[in-house]
């Protein structure tokens, strides 16, 4: 990090004698001037009536000395506005971004536009029993790695009065963050910012808006039925950026889990090997199909990391479906400025992969991975989809990578919807038949059929050792 300028420090000491301190923190002087007016603020409010002046000023002081060592003016401020909403912040939470409450406004403005009234089901026939599906076209969320709650919440306070039975679900894998995100849910209801129907339900129901603890790269995650939107901020830093590219304030306050994800391997997908910090896209795109989703929004770290995304995307739209891919900006509702380019050309990606080592695997094994392996390529080894481009919205850095579903999920109605209706409560969800044949069918490999031909049979081989090891030994 640059040292700061002795004429900016200078100047910044003729404002105010506490200016320099937050300058090591705030970097520009017109940052500076203005977190110092929010420190202020924010003693004014906190103190207590009886503290005299001076203690006042040596609280004031003590909020500098913090600010001077970069840390973050949300976790010392105790809070950060999001939309309408006053989100508590505190140390292990990542704090919520200006760019993450723009996607998420975005998103909101769509579906209330009505020109995405489209991508949600109609439920209404569905709505038999009481606390089940919604008994109007609303919206059932997904918020994976929820964190303080901030998306979950301001959906919600967005889209409840014209959706009013709007159910949302927000995951994290952090105890802490599953507790700030009740806290921060019951504060905006008694502040009047978000409908009690947010933390109580309508009539009796369950709460429209619930947080759990989850880790969505375990095996099977829990399931929720049908979804329309699942919407995510995943840890995607690498860890050679999160040491090199990431800002003191952020490597020495905010939580590490919440931006660089803890595996550390590559991994392959469809015949192509993909950086570790691709895994939550990986499990993201798999929820999306297993849970049928119209809309998947993902956040991304750059240009780059869309790149990658977007092809990942496309992978597995050869073998899942066709989406409509779009990239947003920081801000998707600006008009780009001069010179952001509004499409993204993405290339045919191929990639040669070795024959995999089949070294202590029985012969039923090493012909699964002889098909498996055969299966991902049409002539060749890897994968290879068409030259295609990409429409980019909005204006800024890139943010995030959107699909929207184009075909539909179910042509029926009735019986085969019934049964994915479930429980509008967290506690109760669980990963149901249809879902979990869908998630071996991903894992298995994307290809087709052979793959599940014999997955079957290698079941049947295991089953037959198991009974063999069983059976009474005889003397």
């Amino acid at each position: 990090m640059p040292r700061l300028p002795n004429a900016l420090i200078l100047k910044g000491y003729k404002i105010s004698p506490l200016l320099p301190l937050i300058l090591r923190g705030a970097r520009t002087l017109d940052s500076a001037i203005n977190e110092l007016r929010w420190l202020k603020e924010h003693v004014s409010a906190t103190a207590k009536p009886s503290l005299s002046p001076q203690s006042k000023r040596k609280c004031l002081l003590q909020l500098c000395i913090r600010r001077s060592r970069a840390e973050p003016l949300q976790y010392i401020l105790g809070s950060q506005p999001f939309g309408d909403l006053d989100i508590k912040c505190r140390p292990g939470i990542l704090i919520p971004r200006p760019e993450t409450e723009a996607y998420t406004t975005h998103l909101a403005n769509l579906l209330l536009s009505g020109n995405y009234d489209t991508l949600l089901r109609t439920t209404g026939k569905l709505a038999k029993k009481k606390h089940r599906l919604p008994k109007v076209p609303s919206p059932r969320i997904l918020d994976v790695c929820s964190g303080s709650g901030c998306i979950s919440l301001l959906l919600h306070s967005l889209l409840a009065t014209r959706f009013p039975d709007t159910a949302i679900f927000g995951l994290d894998i952090s105890h802490t963050a599953i507790a700030l995100s009740n806290q921060n849910l019951e504060l905006n209801v008694k502040a009047g910012k978000l409908l009690p129907s947010a933390s109580q339900g309508r009539d009796g129901g369950y709460p429209q808006v619930q947080f759990g603890r989850c880790n969505v790269l375990s095996k099977y995650p829990i399931g929720f039925g049908h979804l329309d939107i699942i919407i995510s901020n995943p840890p995607y830093i690498s860890k050679a950026k999160f040491a090199s590219e990431t800002t003191r304030s952020v490597r020495n306050y905010e939580p590490k889990l919440a931006l660089v994800p803890f595996q550390n391997q590559p991994f392959t997908r469809g015949g192509l090997e993909w950086e570790p910090e691709l895994k939550f896209y990986d499990r993201l795109l798999k929820l999306h199909q297993t849970h049928s989703s119209k809309i998947l929004l993902m956040e991304i770290g750059d240009e780059e990391q869309a790149r990658r995304v977007v092809e990942m995307a496309a992978l597995a739209n050869q073998h899942t479906g066709s989406n409509k891919i779009e990239l947003w900006r920081d801000y998707p509702d600006a008009s780009p400025e001069k010179g952001e380019p509004t499409m993204m050309n993405i290339q045919g990606s191929f990639k040669e992969l070795p024959y995999p080592n089949v070294e202590g695997k029985t012969k039923i094994e090493r012909e699964q991975i002889h098909r498996t392996w055969n299966g991902m390529k049409p002539e060749n080894p890897g994968i290879k989809f068409d030259e295609f481009d990409v429409p980019i919205r909005g204006a800024g850095k890139i943010r995030s990578v959107v699909l929207f579903r184009e075909n539909n999920f179910r042509k029926t109605e009735g019986s085969k919807l019934m049964k994915e209706m479930l429980a509008m409560r967290l506690e109760d969800v669980t990963l149901c038949g249809a879902a979990k044949k869908k998630w071996q069918k991903w894992d298995v490999g994307m290809p087709g059929r052979e793959n599940r031909k014999f997955s079957t049979k290698l079941k049947v081989e295991k089953r037959k050792r198991r009974k063999k090891k069983l059976r009474p030994a005889s003397f």
